[in-house]
């Protein structure tokens, strides 16, 4: 006791994973010695050796140096540690109501200072679109590893002529976090990223619905999802849609797909509009408020038809002139003996479901998919081809025999121009005779 009370230097090189142990089993031995060292140790200096530096915040002591060295051909990190109330970390305990920029901790304020910097970039593109739903960051910082989203919405109960007042939701939600990264540590991420969150944009935590990743592998990658979580209602492009920030893993609207569908509005004008793994349908409705002449929607899911249905009714659209169809897209495709003026093709990158005939692979499959897209287009049309598959290569073939215009630039806004596009899309015509 009294050796301790004098001070002193304690120096660790503790395991850190790549020889020995795994991420939760490190965690738990770094938050014992950081446990040990705050309780045992206070007034002395620490050093420790690792080659995984995450593990060290699971110490709950926030380092004052770091010296970058090798250990053989890994790359490690010498941490400095004053063992004082000072340097103690602490995470931010998430309550409701909007949270106080002294209740932040070091990695919230990080977080919150790159929110507002990215707000400042989008500051004269938001002027131009008030009330428009946005993303706001994306992964920026490696340590948070998150997509995070604006939407100026109205809850389902104060939908009407006038629509209400909307309030802002933010809908956040996780990548895959590497097995490196002890579970203790992502959780305590997350709870910067809400602390942050609710910091910068003044609002309530209670509507901040965050999306977790499950450590399980399989078809389960998302926790169970809120099942009681309100539809809401926002706004864009003039029109009106239906979302759900918690219920599903997705909203049903595809932020980064804003400038396609205004796109559509202008091309379908007057055609016969198809649109293929409609999801919800907004592209639809964009569509048919730019004057389409007829559509055909298709979908594999009833939530998804419904959902659409919904859509068209907040948007005044007939399900006469407009029809939603329940069907597995490749089939239907197939089947299908009318001509089109204007398709949007837009496929997940991956699908297995037990409804549909044949798996789908994008890469893979995309020719075979065009091909049959390009069968039903009508002379002078055209077909808009997009996907989000990371890495996604167009087929040569598909140059070879079409009009292939590269769009996917020019699809994405503002709050999407980031190094890996969101999404890659292509118009494609018939050659000329």
């Amino acid at each position: 006791g009294d050796a301790v009370q004098c001070g002193g230097l304690l120096v660790t090189n503790p395991p850190y994973g790549v020889r020995l142990g795994d991420a939760e089993q490190l965690g738990e031995l770094y938050r014992a010695l950081g446990d040990f060292l705050k309780r045992e140790c206070e007034g002395w200096q620490a050093a420790i050796f690792t080659g995984n530096p995450e593990l060290g915040w699971s110490t709950g002591l926030r380092s004052w140096r770091q010296h970058k060295l090798f250990n053989g051909s890994i790359a490690c990190q010498l941490q400095r540690y004053r063992i004082e109330p000072q340097s103690y970390r602490r995470a931010p305990t998430v309550v409701e109501g909007v949270v106080d920029e002294r209740a932040l901790g070091e990695g919230a304020t990080m977080l919150a200072n790159r929110l507002r910097k990215n707000r400042r970039k989008l500051k004269s593109w938001l002027a131009a679109n008030p009330g428009i739903c946005y993303r706001a960051y994306d992964a920026d910082l490696p340590e948070y590893a998150v997509a995070i989203d604006c939407y100026a919405a109205v809850k389902a109960g104060a939908w009407g002529e006038g629509d209400g007042d909307s309030e802002l939701y933010m809908h956040v939600q996780e990548y895959q976090a590497p097995a490196s990264v002890d579970s203790h540590v992502a959780t305590r991420r997350l709870d910067d990223v809400v602390a942050a969150v609710s910091c910068v944009f003044a609002v309530d935590t209670k509507r901040i619905v965050l999306k977790r990743r499950a450590r399980q592998k399989g078809k389960q990658q998302y926790q169970k999802l809120d099942e009681r979580a309100p539809d809401l209602l926002v706004r864009e492009g003039g029109l009106r849609f239906k979302v759900n920030l918690g219920r599903y893993l997705d909203t049903g609207l595809f932020l980064d797909h804003r400038p396609v569908r205004a796109l559509l509005r202008q091309s379908a004008h007057g055609g016969r509009f198809l649109n293929l793994f409609a999801y919800t349908s907004a592209a639809t409705v964009y569509a048919a408020s730019g004057g389409a002449r007829s559509s055909i929607s298709v979908d594999m899911s009833k939530t998804y038809i419904e959902w659409s249905r919904a859509n068209f009714k907040l948007n005044g659209i007939s399900t006469a002139q407009h029809q939603l169809v329940q069907a597995d897209c490749l089939a239907w495709l197939q089947d299908c003996d009318q001509q089109f003026d204007c398709i949007l093709l837009d496929p997940p990158s991956f699908s297995n479901s037990s409804r549909m005939s044949a798996t789908l692979d994008i890469q893979r499959d995309h020719l075979q998919l065009i091909e049959a897209c390009m069968q039903r287009l009508a002379g002078g049309g055209c077909l808009y081809f997009s996907n989000n598959r990371r890495g996604f290569k167009l087929s040569g073939d598909v140059v070879a025999r079409f009009v292939v215009e590269d769009l996917t630039e020019s699809t994405l806004d503002a709050d999407f121009k980031r190094a890996r596009p969101a999404h890659y899309c292509w118009r494609i015509t018939h050659k000329a005779a």
